[in-house]
């Protein structure tokens, strides 16, 4: 999965070594300059593509949540059995947590201390992810694949299952194998747990 964040470009370069800095520091405590330093361009081409902190910070979260979103839609679009829908979302959500633990972990961190703009902005993509997931159970549920249930309470269960799994990967460094533990999530959600 590759975010833009990899781009030479120096805004995109901004925004991945804000994500480092405020990952590390927390956003109050980061400063710019220790962002533009870890960039490795000057204060002043900082503050040329951003006005302030508060709007790095917000365009970087914008743009994580943005190009998450995109992905799953993408894949989930492509697959055809609802099983490996699933399967793709889950492992999609733990591989971009893989390669983005900054980001992971500034959400983590600092969801609470968010303005009600950005809160209410990423309220809005939470509901768009629950909407995607909904619509693949219903699909399932109009094939006769899955038993009728409120499409949007397994949903949710689903999405809480899948994302507990990054904490983890995020705050301990652990580095499960992706596509065993996306192969065990569906497992458990199709079959359950008892024999």
């Amino acid at each position: 999965m590759a975010l833009g964040f990899e781009s030479s470009d120096k805004k995109l370069r901004i925004i991945r070594s804000a994500a480092k800095v405020f990952a590390q520091k927390g956003f109050h405590r980061a400063k710019m300059e220790e962002i533009a330093q870890e960039a490795d361009v000057g204060k002043g081409t900082v503050y040329e593509y951003f006005s302030s902190k508060e709007q790095l910070f917000f365009e970087m979260l914008q743009m994580g949540k943005n190009f998450y979103h995109d992905s799953l839609t993408k894949e989930v679009n492509s697959e055809v059995s609802l099983q490996n829908k699933l399967k793709k979302i889950a492992y999609l959500h733990l591989k971009f947590i893989q390669e983005y633990k900054d980001f992971g972990r500034v959400m983590m961190q600092e969801f609470l201390q968010l303005g009600s703009e950005m809160q209410n902005y990423f309220w809005k993509a939470h509901e768009q992810e629950i909407t995607l997931l909904s619509q693949t159970f219903q699909d399932g549920m109009s094939q006769g694949i899955l038993r009728p249930l409120d499409c949007k309470v397994v949903a949710q269960i689903f999405h809480g299952a899948v994302h507990s799994m990054g904490g983890p990967m995020i705050f301990l460094d652990e580095e499960p194998d992706l596509e065993q533990l996306s192969t065990t999530i569906i497992e458990v959600f199709f079959k359950g747990i008892a024999k």
